[in-house]
């Protein structure tokens, strides 16, 4: 087996979405090998996955969070003028 530091990049790297024809080309690890992981460590990723679509819906929500406090205030200065 390759080494935990190969194994982990696996995880991360099909957590983010990418296929196993890319991870491989990447990783220079066979396909057939990645599917085997797949299935061995199919927790592990899809917890990391979860994590990063939270992530991922964070910073989606900042700005919009931002956009709509701005125009509170920018409406709540409008009606006082």
């Amino acid at each position: 087996m390759k080494d935990q530091e190969t194994v982990q990049k696996f995880i991360e790297l099909r957590a983010q979405g990418w296929s196993f024809v890319r991870i491989a080309a990447e990783l220079g690890v066979a396909k057939s090998t990645l599917t085997e992981w797949s299935r061995k460590f199919r927790f592990e990723i899809h917890n990391r996955r979860a994590l990063v679509l939270d992530d991922l819906q964070d910073r989606i929500r900042a700005p919009s969070s931002s956009r709509v406090a701005g125009l509170a205030e920018s409406s709540a200065r409008s009606s006082t003028s």
